[in-house]
């Protein structure tokens, strides 16, 4: 017999269990968590780094994993960037559910994107800018989901924005069960490594990204991605994220809903 509930809360919707992830939870005493888990997976993560020496940018190459028919792609996209003005374009096929997220306080912007896929992805995908980036860069992350609710994607989301060494990724209450996920993009190279600390979440962190300057002498971004399960109607709590420096920096926090 596995566990349907726990203090009257169904086993689907438990985050945690005695500040423990579900997902490292094998049993509660005694009894056996359910297995097969049907928590969202995140695979085949591919980075990307983009500097922008030229002064003369068409568009930024995000580098994809290799997607075929069925999969569900997210891709995250951060951008140096001086003000709120909205300078990438989605591409067909791409639904754009976040951004331009940013300002000229965090001087960084985030674009969030998914596609479900019914052919087989090309290795890279062009995110075509519609104005002169001069001389700054960008940072990408894609991966596939697994477990994702394809018919409803998204749940809540929020940022937070500052001009020190931290800033605190909003809380937001996940609808239906899920994975949250916050994001960070600061004003430099300089920022990573990023610390996540939530007191109700511990975090895995994907690969931390900067894009170092370049001919221009210009340092560029920086910026980490952190996640967590999350059960139906319970709240990601605010999440510190602390650079190494103190400049410009945006905080996204958002969920993926389950299938």
């Amino acid at each position: 017999m596995a566990i349907s509930k726990r203090n009257d809360t169904a086993w689907d919707n438990v985050a945690s269990v005695s500040g423990v992830a579900k997902a490292s939870v094998a049993n509660v005493i005694g009894v056996a968590a359910p297995s097969g888990s049907s928590d969202i997976v995140i695979r085949d993560v591919t980075t990307s780094v983009y500097n922008a020496d030229t002064g003369s940018v068409t568009s930024i190459a995000v580098n994809l994993p290799s997607a075929g028919d069925g999969d569900f792609v997210i891709v995250i996209l951060g951008l140096d960037w001086l003000n709120s003005s909205d300078v990438i374009t989605t591409p067909s096929g791409w639904t754009r559910f976040l951004g331009p997220l940013g300002t000229n306080v965090s001087d960084t912007h985030i674009y969030t994107y998914y596609r479900a896929y019914t052919d087989t992805a090309s290795s890279t995908q062009a995110f075509a800018v519609n104005t002169n980036l001069g001389d700054r860069g960008a940072i990408a992350w894609s991966f596939i989901t697994e477990n994702i609710d394809t018919s409803d994607p998204i749940g809540n989301t929020g940022s937070a924005i500052a001009a020190a060494s931290s800033v605190t990724a909003p809380a937001v209450t996940a609808t239906k069960a899920g994975t949250f996920f916050n994001v960070v993009a600061f004003d430099g190279s300089d920022g990573d490594p990023f610390s996540f600390s939530n007191s109700s979440f511990t975090m895995t962190v994907l690969t931390q990204l900067d894009a170092p300057s370049g001919g221009d002498g210009n340092s560029h971004i920086s910026g980490a991605v952190a996640h967590a399960n999350i059960g139906a109607g319970v709240s990601t709590n605010t999440t510190a994220v602390t650079a190494q420096v103190s400049d410009g920096i945006l905080g996204v926090t958002f969920v993926l809903n389950r299938a």
